[in-house]
């Protein structure tokens, strides 16, 4: 009798060892899910990023296509002419447009209907690298934070 009692003893979890067990889930689904949320983060300000280059780009295109004397391609800030990669406003920057707003459609990372928010300025600068060409960078930014690309050419 004493075996058989002894084994219904050993058999099945405690609650201290039940608790111990849900606790070490816990941590464990906690961590994942923060592991899930930075994924999400990091997808998010990649999207943001990719919008931004391809913003940058449509406009570097538009002004390649122009002709040099074109008022776009005016240097309307001499001043500005060393740090054409920081101006981005309009007291500053060349050419600035209005805030450009971009409407999510169906995708993974944002509700639809949500806008992202977009500033696109442009800076010139004549004769440089060398007489008879111009610089020019494109820069948009988004968010208040002041997160931004730059595209540059020489035309």
């Amino acid at each position: 009798m004493n075996r058989s009692a002894s084994a219904v003893h050993t058999k099945g979890f405690t609650l201290l060892e039940t608790l111990i067990g849900m606790v070490i889930v816990g941590i464990a689904f906690t961590g994942l899910f923060t592991l899930q949320l930075s994924c999400l983060n990091g997808i998010n300000n990649s999207y943001r990023l990719t919008t931004a280059v391809i913003l940058a780009q449509d406009k570097m295109e538009t002004l390649k296509g122009l002709h040099r004397n074109h008022t776009d391609l005016a240097d309307t800030n001499p001043a500005n002419n060393g740090t054409l990669w920081q101006s981005v406003d309009h007291a500053t920057s060349d050419h600035y447009e209005d805030t450009i707003a971009i409407r999510e459609e169906e995708s993974h990372i944002l509700p639809p209907g949500i806008y992202n928010f977009y500033a696109r300025s442009w800076n010139v600068a004549d004769n440089t690298p060398f007489a008879g060409k111009k610089t020019v960078v494109v820069i948009v930014t988004w968010e208040a934070n002041g997160k931004r690309v730059a595209v540059s050419s020489v035309l």
